[in-house]
């Protein structure tokens, strides 16, 4: 089975060879793919074609990586995490016919979630079979917006974080995976929603946890699309 991971380019930060060394060598019998910016627009354009033009009407390279994330794994199966991702036991245990989602947390402050009594679930780390159809569901989500800007701009209003990162959540990020997910339907097995005992925030299950580095953000990254 395969693991994903991106950076912009090959040249990884070294703050973080040590998690994806871990990633490595807990997980010997996995197959590791990595994609840096070339390698993601390639794979945009010539491997799924179908999903390229909206790919480049991202607005931002985070949003694009988002997209890019679902859409890899749809195609390929397998794990994606992010480089800050402290990965501390393997994936061999993983029921590799489910997919698996990391509750990021149990009280999100987004209105649109604690109206609906949701958590909140991360996109920093997951696993998916090939062709899954829940991240069809998200990939879909994307292409016809799910979430409208009347909503993410009154969402922008009453959040503390940047606006551009809230838009980011709405768009292509958690909070979309979260509605995405409430709309699929609670009731469905296919999707598990993982969690540390005990239950802590920014986790994914007991595979490890989101160190949060924030190197996306907008205040520390130029978002110029791809």
């Amino acid at each position: 089975m395969n693991i994903i991971q991106t950076w912009k380019t090959n040249e990884i930060p070294i703050y973080y060879i040590e998690f994806v060394t871990k990633i490595k060598n807990l997980n010997p019998n996995w197959n590791y793919m990595f994609f840096d910016d070339n390698d993601i627009i390639a794979f945009m354009k010539y491997t799924t074609p179908e999903y390229y033009e909206t790919f480049l009407n991202l607005t931002g390279k985070i949003q694009q990586i988002d997209f890019f994330r679902y859409v890899a794994i749809y195609y390929y199966g397998g794990m994606y995490l992010d480089l800050d991702i402290d990965i501390v036991c393997g994936f061999d245990d993983i029921d590799l016919q489910k997919c698996l989602f990391p509750i990021e947390s149990k009280n999100p402050v987004d209105e649109i979630l604690a109206s609906q009594s949701a958590h909140l679930v991360g996109n920093y780390a997951f696993y998916a079979p090939k062709g899954c159809v829940f991240l069809k569901k998200i990939i879909d989500n994307i292409v016809n917006q799910r979430i409208p800007d009347e909503t993410i701009l009154a969402a922008q209003k009453n959040h503390t974080d940047d606006s551009r990162d809230v838009y980011v959540y709405y768009r292509t990020g958690p909070i979309l995976v979260s509605q995405t997910y409430i709309d699929f339907g609670l009731s469905d097995n296919s999707v598990m929603l993982i969690e540390p005992c005990p239950y802590m925030d920014n986790c994914f299950g007991k595979y490890g946890y989101h160190r949060c580095y924030g190197s996306w953000r907008h205040a520390h990254n130029i978002q110029t699309p791809m």
